[in-house]
């Protein structure tokens, strides 16, 4: 958008020096800029990669004289998306210029152009010239609305209080007294791949690759789940599962832990049986072990999984030939196993 020598255009990448630098200006000019603490790096990723808002410079003659800055909201009542405009700002020695107008006429443009009904913003209460120019352009005072803002120590307390963490709980497939058990993201990948090749698990686990995991995580059929303990954060172990729906059955493909010796094994495996008989409704759980992962077979059958014999020389290793162990456990099982608890 032109009028004359003056220009208004989309902000770039580039433009995020000269953002901060008015978004510092305006913030002096509010008496606020002790709580500026914006940086070029954290606004390239929120701003620019991750697209959460936008801005409009203003030139005159080739150079910048002010911004606009707005992201898109959202009104229940019309169901329809808006713009709200959060800073607009104009060089003093340039104002009077229709600068700022025509800023807001440029969102008003892009609004009706979406098929938007609203563009809002705030002011503040001293602003008594801003406030009159709005006016006079057909803006008005929403007169039963006050904003209320909640952050620092307070916002922190509140999340506290949460019973349904927002992104653990989106994932979580269910939590025993000390752990979380997530699906796994992407970003888990390596983590797990760590898992698998550790000394002490590499000789009873296939490594997966990348892809391959990438793969199970985007497969209907499987769930790759990371164990999160709740106290530290830290992921303590992983396991593969693969769901056969139709016969009922939850085969526990891969499992490992990092912190051996801590019960997390035993609880987790709990766990899973809950989950698979209780929630999934599955009739059959089962599992293969190696013959020498002696801590895994005195696991299972301490749980009371039933051995169901041995698969001779049914898998080809690095170490050779290897017999695979057979345990399971059916629901008629884990229901008197239950019983008995």
């Amino acid at each position: 958008m032109s009028k004359n020598n003056m220009n208004i255009r989309m902000a770039k990448k580039e433009d995020a020096q000269l953002i901060i630098k008015y978004i510092k200006d305006l913030a002096d000019y509010e008496n606020e800029l002790d709580q500026v603490c914006v940086t070029t790096q954290r606004l390239d990723q929120e701003m620019f990669a991750d697209q959460g808002a936008e801005a409009l410079i203003a030139e005159i003659d080739g150079e910048p004289v002010g911004f606009a800055f707005f992201h898109r909201s959202f009104s229940t009542f019309l169901g329809k998306q808006g713009l709200t405009l959060v800073d607009l700002y104009v060089e003093p020695q340039m104002r009077g210029k229709g600068c700022g107008k025509q800023m807001l006429a440029y969102l008003a443009d892009l609004a009706v152009s979406s098929g938007m009904e609203r563009l809002e913003w705030w002011v503040h209460d001293w602003n008594h010239d801003a406030a009159e120019h709005y006016r006079n352009w057909g803006a008005f005072q929403v007169p039963y609305i006050r904003v209320y803002r909640l952050c620092d120590e307070p916002l922190k307390a509140l999340a506290e209080e949460c019973s349904y963490k927002t992104n653990e709980n989106e994932e979580c497939l269910f939590e025993t007294e000390r752990l979380r058990i997530l699906r796994a993201k992407e970003t888990d990948i390596d983590d797990i791949i760590a898992l698998e090749s550790h000394r002490e698990n590499r000789d009873y686990l296939w490594i997966g690759t990348y892809e391959e995991h990438k793969n199970e995580i985007n497969d209907p059929n499987h769930e790759l789940v990371v164990f999160q303990e709740k106290v530290s954060k830290e992921v303590v172990g992983y396991a593969l599962i693969r769901l056969d729906y139709a016969s009922k059955k939850w085969e526990l493909r891969r499992i490992a832990i990092s912190k051996k010796g801590n019960g997390f094994g035993k609880e987790v495996m709990n766990g899973f049986f809950k989950y698979a008989f209780d929630k999934l409704e599955m009739n059959r759980f089962w599992l293969d072990v190696y013959p020498d992962n002696l801590i895994g077979i005195k696991l299972y059958e301490g749980l009371g999984m039933h051995c169901d014999g041995t698969l001779r020389q049914n898998y080809k290793s690095e170490r050779g030939y290897l017999d695979q162990i057979i345990y399971s456990m059916l629901y008629e099982e884990y229901k008197r196993r239950e019983q008995k608890a």
